[in-house]
């Protein structure tokens, strides 16, 4: 049966307020979403927030073989905050429930595929009378995928099943942090303050002891001493706790650190690997490669191996569907564990594309590069000069560029490629070139 597939990109209390984002990056993720289209499969109905390339589209329908029965993209009619993401209210509004409604009917779809599970989602559900949504639907809409978004739960069952984590702790007042942030800025030690609930290193802050230091898995990098801790963090509690609703993660923070990621799908009977990578950030995700380089050290089995045992835990709790489980490799070479995020991620797409166009356990003989942020005057150009420099993805070979994401309606690059080669230093050399033929930003 046909699916309906929901870009939802972000959860109603992280677009409004001091936690709110710029208007240029919500654009951007409009753009994201678009990316949910190598998600589809024949007859399928996908939900966007803005109208996404046709060119794009005919791009993914004839590289996922479904050009005959192609899906259809609705979006929503802008409610009160516009149409750069899909708001509840863009999602609730009548004209849209009628017109999916009878897609769905018309093409048989009888569940949904968001991006993220909230009360949005879960009134869409009702409007629509499906009667089995999604896996786990009862545990998700009661608060469970709360639970599998949250930092600070994260912590709580990492810490309670023997999962390594960086030093810290949940705290739940401004004068709790300040007590743990104190000695370690004096003792020239970095911190991050985690948001409880939010992505891609938004809502984080660094406390740093002195200047140097970029930082990557946070918004701002803020230089401290430990005796200015106490007012800093109760100026910024509010942003931090989303207004005191929240605890906050505070934890040292490991210069030097290299950020990894295992995807897994958690299913009734099994815990299923989708992948696994690193995450490029600068100073946020902008891009992962696969496998991670550093799947060779001696640490890594060992992580494969607490993966999945954070995911029979969460199936234990009832979760079902995709899980994006977060580690840093630290300079020692240990992995230690700082979050999950139970829903569609930004590899999830990456990972479909390896699945259909390259084969299962994709990672295991070839190496991908996905480079965010790229941009093109026109798709069709870009394409046509992959082709003719001989970089365009060869399904002979498996190797070579697939266009993974657009670039279309933003105002600055949002498209992204991906590089897919024999080994790393391959698609590094490979990512070289398509910079320079398409020329596009530099890192």
């Amino acid at each position: 049966m046909a699916k309906i597939i929901i870009g939802n990109q972000l959860t109603e209390e992280t677009v409004e307020g001091d936690r709110a984002l710029p208007a240029e990056y919500l654009t951007y993720l409009a753009a994201v979403t678009h990316r949910l289209a190598w998600c589809a499969e024949a007859d399928d109905i996908i939900v966007l927030p803005t109208e996404p390339d046709t060119e794009f589209l005919a791009y993914v329908w004839k590289r996922l073989g479904i050009e005959d029965a192609r899906p259809v993209v609705v979006v929503p009619p802008p409610g009160r905050r516009g149409s750069s993401l899909l708001y509840d209210d863009r999602l609730h509004h009548p004209d849209f429930i009628r017109r999916v409604g009878k897609l769905a009917a018309e093409r048989g779809a009888d569940r949904l595929f968001p991006f993220y599970v909230d009360a949005g989602i879960a009134g869409l559900a009702e409007a629509l009378e499906l009667k089995d949504p999604l896996p786990a639907y009862s545990f998700l809409t009661a608060g469970g995928n709360e639970l599998v978004n949250s930092k600070t739960f994260f912590r709580t069952l990492a810490s309670g099943n023997g999962i390594p984590v960086p030093h810290g702790r949940t705290v739940n007042s401004a004068a709790e942090a300040a007590d743990f942030v104190r000695p370690l800025l004096r003792a020239g030690h970095p911190v991050i303050v985690k948001q409880d609930v939010h992505g891609g290193g938004y809502g984080n802050e660094i406390l740093a002891p002195a200047e140097g230091l970029e930082g990557y898995g946070a918004e701002r990098v803020t230089v401290l001493d430990g005796d200015a801790a106490a007012g800093h963090l109760s100026d910024s509690w509010a942003r931090h706790s989303h207004d005191g609703r929240r605890q906050v993660v505070v934890e040292q923070y490991v210069d030097g650190s290299v950020p990894i990621y295992i995807e897994l799908y958690i299913a009734d009977d099994e815990v299923r690997t989708v992948g696994h990578g690193e995450m490029r950030m600068a100073p946020v995700n902008n891009g992962l490669v696969i496998p991670p380089p550093s799947a060779g050290l001696p640490s890594f089995p060992g992580f494969l191996d607490q993966a999945r045992r954070i995911g029979e835990t969460v199936r234990a709790l009832g979760h079902r569907g995709p899980i994006s489980i977060d580690a840093i490799v630290v300079p020692s070479g240990e992995i230690l564990f700082n979050e999950f995020n139970g829903r569609v991620g930004g590899s999830t797409h990456i990972h479909r594309i390896g699945d259909h166009l390259i084969g299962p356990e994709h990672w295991a003989d070839r190496a991908l590069i996905a480079r965010s942020r790229c941009g093109w005057d026109s798709l069709a150009g870009a394409v046509a000069t992959l082709e003719e420099q001989g970089l365009a993805f060869d399904p002979a070979t498996r190797t070579g560029v697939v266009i993974a994401g657009d670039s279309h309606g933003t105002p600055g690059p949002s498209g992204q490629c991906l590089i897919v080669a024999h080994s790393v230093p391959e698609a590094r050399a490979m990512e070289a070139r398509l910079v320079e033929i398409l020329g596009l930003e530099g890192d």
